[in-house]
C-alpha cells in the first residue's frame, strides 16, 4: 500500500511513507512529548504533530481530493470512548482481530480517549456491498459492535491522521507497506473539514529513501561504523556537522532528507535540521567522499520490510535482530534459537572488540561474555562449531598468518640461540586460543593482543575441567571472572622460562557441556562466576531425529560479511545512553519482585544480568548505527537479554544459592512468592502461617519491615496491613 506523510501545514507537499519512516516518526521523543502535552491540556501541541494520509497518495502534489489517488486503506476512528470500552476494544484487537478484517494498525489516538484502526478495503464477505470509505468504516464498526463511538466525518481521501507514538500502538502489521490494494477507487464521499487535522512541524519535500538502490538507513549506519561510531559528548558538534557534510551527497543536498536519517545524539529535531541545513549550504566538492562511497558499497541492495521474526523454540519472543544474527539462528535446528543467540554473544563480542559504552554507573564497558550451553551428550551441541567457524573465519585467517610469523621467529631463535644478538620478538596477536591454554601462555597472548579480545571455544567442558587440574583451576577461575570485568591479572616469576606480566583481561568464552559437567565446572555458585555467565539449554532430544544445521545462502553470507566488517571497524566509545532508562526500570522491577518473592538469588543475579543485557545491545549497536529509528529496538533487545540471562541463572543456580544463604544467615530465602499469595489485607498471624507453610524461617517482622520500606504494604492497624499496587493504590485482589 502506498500512502503519504505530511510534516508541515505551511508547505502541504507530501512524501511517500515507508517502513523506516513510519518507525522513525512513531519513535521520536518529540512526538511522545507533544502527545503528553496535548493530553495534559495543551491544545496547540496536537497541531505540531506530523500526520499520515492513510487514504491516499498525492504524487507530491498539494493535498486535495482532486489530487488524491486511493491507497486501498481505510482508517476508522472511535472517539469519546469510556476507559473500559477502550480497554476491551484494544484487548480484542491486540492481535489484529479476525484476518478477514484486514487490519494493519491499531493505536490509541493522541487525545488518549479514542482508538484508530487502519485496515484494507477488500472484496470479501465481510465488506460485501461496500463502495465508499464511509461504507467500509460503518461495516467494521458494526462487526466490532462499537457503532456508537464511530467518527463519521473522516470519509474523504484527503483526510489526515495525526501520528501516534510507538507506545500507543496496540497492533501493527508491516505488510501494510508490501500488500497491493484490491480497491483503488471509492465511490464519492462528501468531503468534510475539521480544524484539528493539519500538522505543523518541519516539512520534507522529498520522499527519497534509497541511493543507487541502497536504503539510506543502511548507508548512514555503515558510514558511522566506518568513521568510528556515533558522535559522543565532547566531539558531538564537530563530528555531527562533519558527518552531515559528508552524507549530504547521498541526499541530493536536501536538508530535510538528511535530517530524517541523521542520528539525534541528544539533539532536538530543530537542532538536527538546523545543522543539516547549514551543512547542505556550505561549499561542496565535485566528488563524493570516499568513506561515503564505501558506505554505499557495503549497504544491501534490498530494502525489504524488517518484519518481526518469529522464533520457534525461544522461551521468550526474541525481538528483531540485525542480519548478523538472523540467518545464523534460522539455520539452527528446531528449538535452538535462544541457545544460538546466547552462543553468538562471545563471538560477536570478539568481533566488536573495539566497541565501548558507558553503563548506568558511568563506567566504560567492553563486549565481554561467558556463555555455557548445556545439553545431554549427542544432542547437537556441536551446532555452535558452525557459528564459530562462520563468524570468526576472518580472524582465524589472521591467526594462521600470525602463527606462521611466530613459528619463523621460534625457528630463527633456535638457530641463533648462542648468538650475541637474538632476533626480536614480533609479538604477533593470536586471538583464537584453545580453552586448555596454560596460564602463562594465556597471559602472553593477552599481552600481545593489546586490548583486543581473545576467544576460546570448548565443545566439551570436561576438556576444560581436566586441563585445569593440579592447582591451575584457581588461577583460571580468577582469570574468567576478571575477563568479565576486564580487570587486571598477572604473575611475576624469577625464571625466564615462564611468562611474567600484568594485563587487563579481554577474553570471551563459549563452552558446551552435559548437565553433570556443567555442575562440576560451577561447583561453587558463590564465587561470582555463575552471575557472570549466560546459560542456555538445548531442548530435550529424547526420541527425536538427529538435529541438522541448514546451509546459508550466498546472499546471507554476503550480508554477514558486511556486518562483520562494520563491527570490526568500530574502535572507541559509542553513545548508548538511551539504554539506561529501560535497564534502570528493569532493575527496579526485579528488585521489587525479589522482595515480593523473598528471593535473594534474584536480587543478586539481576545486577550482572542487566550488565549482560547492556553489553549485548551495545555490541550490536554499530549494525544499526544506533540512530533514532532503532533506539526502541535496541532497548527491547537489552531488556530481553537481561531477562533471559536472569531466568537461566535462576534456573541453574537460584535454588542452590538460596539454600546456601539460608544456611549461612539463618533464614530461608526461597522463591515462594509469599507476597503474591497473601490476600489484599493480612495480619501478622496470616503471614506467619504462610511462612511456616512454605517451610521458611525468615522472621515475619523482617519481611514486613522490608515490604514497608519499599512501599509494597501499608499499615492499617496494629499487626494489620494492606498490599499496595504498582501505581500506589491499595490492592483489591491478589
Amino acid at each position: 500500500m502506498i500512502f503519504d506523510l505530511f510534516m508541515g501545514v505551511s508547505d502541504s507537499k507530501p512524501f511517500v511513507c515507508n517502513i523506516d519512516i513510519f518507525r522513525e516518526i512513531t519513535r521520536r521523543p518529540l512526538v511522545k512529548e507533544l502527545i503528553d502535552k496535548y493530553r495534559a491540556g495543551d491544545a496547540n501541541a496536537k497541531r505540531q504533530l506530523p500526520a499520515f494520509a492513510f487514504h491516499a497518495t498525492f504524487d507530491g502534489k498539494k493535498r486535495s481530493v482532486k489530487n488524491a489517488k486511493a491507497s486501498g486503506l481505510v482508517m476508522v476512528d472511535f472517539d469519546k470512548m469510556t476507559p473500559e470500552d477502550m480497554r476491551v476494544l484494544c484487548e480484542c484487537l491486540r492481535d489484529g482481530g479476525s484476518p478477514d478484517f484486514g487490519i494493519y494498525l491499531v493505536h490509541v489516538t493522541p487525545s488518549g480517549k479514542g482508538v484508530r484502526i487502519v485496515f484494507r478495503a477488500q472484496r470479501n464477505d465481510i465488506y460485501k456491498g461496500c463502495e465508499s470509505i464511509g461504507d467500509y468504516q460503518k461495516r467494521l464498526a458494526q462487526c466490532l459492535g462499537w457503532e456508537q463511538y464511530l467518527d463519521t466525518v473522516t470519509t474523504d481521501l484527503a483526510r489526515l491522521s495525526f501520528v501516534c507514538h510507538e507506545s500507543d500502538i496496540i497492533y501493527f502489521n508491516s505488510r501494510i507497506f508490501v500488500d497491493q490494494p484490491e480497491v483503488t477507487e471509492f465511490a464519492a464521499s462528501a468531503p468534510t473539514h475539521r480544524t484539528d487535522t493539519a500538522p505543523v512541524v518541519q516539512h520534507a519535500d522529498s520522499d527519497q529513501s534509497t541511493i543507487d538502490d541502497r536504503p539510506l538507513g543502511e548507508v548512514f549506519a555503515h558510514y558511522f561504523a566506518l568513521t568510528g561510531g556515533l558522535p559522543t559528548e565532547g566531539n558531538r558538534n564537530a563530528r555531527f556537522y562533519s558527518a552531515a557534510r559528508d552524507l549530504r551527497y547521498v541526499c541530493d543536498f536536501n536538508p530535510h532528507v538528511l535530517a530524517r536519517y541523521m542520528p539525534q545524539v541528544g539533539l532536538s529535531d530543530e537542532e538536527v535540521l538546523a545543522v543539516c541545513t547549514s551543512a547542505c549550504q556550505s561549499s561542496r566538492a565535485t566528488k563524493v567522499p570516499q568513506v561515503v562511497q564505501d558506505a554505499i558499497a557495503q549497504a544491501s541492495l534490498t530494502d525489504e520490510p524488517d518484519e518481526e521474526w518469529e522464533t520457534k523454540g525461544a522461551s521468550t519472543a526474541i525481538p528483531p535482530l540485525p542480519a548478523i544474527f538472523r540467518p545464523m539462528m534460522q539455520i539452527c535446528p528446531y528449538g535452538f534459537e535462544e541457545a544460538a543467540l546466547l552462543a553468538m554473544l562471545p563471538i560477536i563480542g570478539t568481533l566488536a572488540t573495539g566497541v565501548r559504552g558507558r553503563y548506568l554507573d558511568g563506567e566504560l564497558h567492553s563486549p565481554s561474555f561467558v556463555t555455557v550451553i548445556t545439553a545431554e551428550q549427542a544432542s547437537g551441541k556441536s551446532f555452535a562449531r558452525r557459528l564459530v567457524d562462520t563468524l570468526l573465519a576472518e580472524i582465524r585467517q589472521e591467526d594462521v598468518a600470525a602463527r606462521t610469523v611466530e613459528a619463523a621467529y621460534r625457528e630463527e631463535l633456535r638457530r641463533k640461540k648462542n648468538a650475541k644478538e637474538l632476533p626480536s620478538d614480533p609479538r604477533v596477536a593470536i586471538r583464537l586460543v584453545p580453552a586448555s591454554i596454560s596460564v602463562a601462555k594465556l597471559l602472553q597472548r593477552l599481552d600481545y593482543a593489546q586490548g583486543k579480545h581473545l576467544f576460546s571455544f570448548a565443545e566439551e567442558l570436561d576438556t576444560v575441567i581436566k586441563s585445569n587440574r593440579s592447582g591451575a583451576w584457581s588461577q583460571k577461575s580468577d582469570i574468567y571472572r576478571n575477563a568479565f570485568d576486564n580487570a587486571e591479572y598477572g604473575q611475576d616469576f624469577m625464571s625466564d622460562n615462564s611468562y611474567s606480566a600484568t594485563v587487563s583481561v579481554f577474553y570471551n568464552l563459549l563452552f558446551m557441556g552435559t548437565p553433570r559437567q556443567t555442575r562440576k565446572f560451577f561447583s561453587d555458585v558463590e564465587n561470582g562466576l555463575v552471575s557472570r555467565t549466560c546459560f542456555a539449554h538445548l531442548p530435550d532430544g529424547f526420541g527425536q531425529q538427529m538435529p541438522v544445521m541448514q546451509s546459508l545462502s550466498e546472499k546471507e553470507r554476503e550480508n554477514i560479511v558486511r556486518q562483520i566488517k562494520m563491527l570490526r571497524a568500530v574502535n572507541g566509545e559509542i553513545n548508548v545512553q538511551f539504554l539506561h532508562e529501560p535497564l534502570s526500570q528493569w532493575l527496579e522491577q526485579q528488585r521489587v519482585l525479589a522482595l515480593k518473592e523473598n528471593n535473594r538469588a534474584r536480587d543478586i543475579f539481576r545486577k550482572r544480568a542487566a550488565v549482560i543485557g547492556f553489553r549485548a545491545a551495545m555490541c550490536i549497536a554499530p549494525c544499526y548505527a544506533a540512530t533514532g529509528p532503532n533506539w526502541q529496538r535496541l532497548k527491547d533487545f537489552a531488556v530481553y537479554m537481561a531477562t533471559v540471562t536472569l531466568n537461566n541463572q535462576l534456573k541453574f543456580a537460584g535454588e542452590q544459592l538460596n539454600d546456601i544463604l539460608a544456611s549461612d544467615e539463618g533464614r530461608v530465602v526461597k522463591s515462594d512468592k509469599i507476597y503474591d499469595n497473601l490476600p489484599a489485607e493480612f495480619d501478622m498471624a496470616a503471614l506467619t502461617v504462610a511462612l511456616k507453610k512454605g517451610g521458611m524461617k525468615t522472621p515475619a517482622k523482617m519481611l514486613v519491615y522490608m515490604w514497608k520500606k519499599n512501599n509494597l504494604i501499608e499499615k492499617v492497624s496494629n499487626n494489620h496491613y494492606k498490599k499496595i499496587t504498582e501505581n500506589g493504590t491499595n490492592a483489591n485482589k491478589v
